[in-house]
């Protein structure tokens, strides 16, 4: 696939990314990274930004 293709694919159903890499030595944490990539398609969104906005607000005046 072109980069074209993965890009209209992705906007078109949405994405999920969720990885977590950890580099030891002798059980010794020595880097640690977690990432967390999420999309979601355009009417998705439409249909909840109302909803999670509003949430938001309700969050912010307790």
């Amino acid at each position: 696939m072109r980069l074209k293709e993965i890009v209209s694919y992705s906007l078109d159903h949405g994405v999920v990314i969720d990885a977590f890499a950890e580099i030891s030595l002798d059980s010794i944490e020595l880097v640690q990274v977690e990432a967390q990539v999420s999309g979601a398609t355009r009417e998705s969104f439409q249909q909840y930004a109302e909803f999670i906005l509003l949430a938001a607000a309700a969050a912010d005046r307790e």
